[in-house]
């Protein structure tokens, strides 16, 4: 059953300056969130967490001016959100706004003139509320915001303390509002140098198969190749093939990379070509695609030895579609003659009848997206009479699409 929270109704406001009353408890029952319930751990001696539920602590570094003004507006917001959208625990949604609270809370952080960063602490404080509604909106409207601290690429100041707050938060999360705010917890665990305590964690969540990959996934953004040793590690030990995959994809998340970190992620990516786990070695292809360069070449060279042998699998069709571009305005990210190699080697899969047929299907899509042109079409007539009911059907939908007036 989903618990909701309708407009009109309000909740009590939390005691200023709790970081963390009560938490919210996981349910292995449910495949959702289910109810929150208090919980009030102790911390341990050694442990690095902070006492909770009003033990003895010490004192947190005060608030600056720009985090109390930053905290009074956010729960202003999330209260308004409570009041006046519909809730739901269960899945971890807000919706239905009567007064368009969301946008317009999100309006504000459009773009960096108000420092996301500064929202961290409060944020903390909402997600281990103890209160349902709270921690969802938290979770959905904010979590969603945090997917990135800066719009700029920058790296704002995160206090340990902090770091820690939104670490323990996510151990006593639910699934579905684990997950919507792991990004953002993964950021300011990365800039506070808090990440392996967000590692170890991650790994006693109930949920961690779920979790693992979106922190993986995230990580290199703000650790930038800080974070790179516990990346290998990571695979190393990755059993889970949604794990490795994650971790496969995660170069392509520093968006900024430079030359020599691109070389340094892409020359350790580039062997899990050869994985046998198609998901990991799908991902290792689209990363070398963003690579770029030489690596583009080292993924032709892969994708040509795998049609030969006649064991491509469809999966690594998917990122050959994206080396050439899709329209004449898009730049691609392969050259000239790498497109036109990429598309001599698809064209070599659909022609070859070891393949199965899912790869060679996939492998006409993937010409037909980059070069919708009568060379494609003469292709697609001349599969129309080949074997394989699947090749034949997209074959023949391939020329109508290329044959039919263009509205």
């Amino acid at each position: 059953m989903r618990i909701l929270a309708h407009r009109g109704h309000r909740r009590p406001p939390l005691v200023v300056g709790a970081v963390s009353c009560a938490a919210l408890a996981l349910s292995l029952a449910s495949a959702g969130c289910g109810r929150a319930t208090p919980r009030d751990p102790v911390a341990t001696e050694g442990s690095g967490e902070p006492p909770r539920g009003g033990r003895s602590a010490e004192r947190e570094p005060a608030m600056a001016p720009a985090e109390r003004e930053a905290r009074e507006s956010l729960f202003a917001a999330v209260d308004a959100m409570v009041a006046n959208c519909e809730i739901d625990q269960e899945r971890c949604v807000v919706s239905r706004c009567a007064n368009d609270e969301q946008r317009s809370f999100l309006a504000h952080y459009a773009d960096d003139s108000r420092p996301r960063a500064a929202l961290l602490a409060a944020w903390a404080e909402l997600l281990s509320s103890g209160d349902g509604a709270r921690a969802t909106v938290a979770a959905y409207v904010v979590g969603g915001l945090m997917r990135s601290l800066s719009l700029d690429g920058s790296r704002p100041v995160v206090r340990r303390a902090t770091a820690k707050a939104l670490i323990a938060g996510l151990a006593e999360l639910p699934n579905f509002h684990a997950a919507r705010s792991a990004v953002g917890i993964t950021h300011a665990a990365a800039i506070a140098g808090e990440f392996d305590a967000l590692i170890a964690t991650a790994k006693k969540h109930p949920h961690s198969e779920a979790l693992l990959p979106i922190i993986y996934g995230a990580m290199l953004r703000y650790s930038r190749l800080a974070g790179f040793p516990t990346l290998q590690l990571a695979f190393d030990q990755a059993d889970a093939p949604r794990v490795a995959a994650a971790i496969m994809a995660a170069p392509r998340a520093l968006v900024d990379a430079t030359p020599s970190e691109r070389a340094t992620l892409c020359g350790w990516v580039q062997p899990s070509l050869a994985e046998p786990r198609p998901s990991v070695a799908n991902e290792a292809a689209n990363t070398m695609v963003w690579c770029g360069g030489t690596f583009i070449d080292a993924l032709l060279d892969h994708a040509a030895s795998e049609i030969e042998a006649g064991t491509m699998n469809k999966n690594l069709t998917i990122p050959l579609r994206r080396i050439c571009p899709a329209k004449r305005a898009q730049k691609a990210p392969g050259s000239a003659a790498q497109c036109a190699r990429n598309l001599e080697l698809l064209e070599a899969a659909v022609l070859n009848d070891k393949l199965a047929d899912g790869a060679r299907v996939q492998a006409l899509v993937s010409i037909h997206r980059q070069r919708p042109d009568d060379a494609t079409l003469e292709l697609a007539k001349k599969v129309k009479r080949q074997a394989g009911e699947h090749l034949r059907f997209r074959a023949a939908s391939i020329v109508e699409a290329l044959t039919s007036p263009t509205p």
